[in-house]
């Protein structure tokens, strides 16, 4: 397991684009104030699933940075 934290968005927005354009389901959570992301993987992951995470939060996280 690993959180990482997020710079300033709508973490709504994020979870949606990740799902609808990526299909890649992930907790987005937020605590003292800050946003994060907690990625979680198991015996059914593939390295590839964490290839698509990355992928995807480098073209989406420099679109919804505000």
């Amino acid at each position: 397991m690993i959180a990482a934290p997020l710079p300033k968005l709508n973490p709504e927005i994020l979870a949606q684009r990740l799902r609808e354009e990526f299909r890649v389901e992930i907790p987005i959570t937020q605590w003292n104030g800050k946003l994060g992301i907690r990625a979680s993987y198991q015996a059914y992951n593939t390295p590839d699933d964490m290839e698509v995470l990355l992928d995807a939060l480098s073209v989406l996280l420099p679109q919804l940075t505000h």
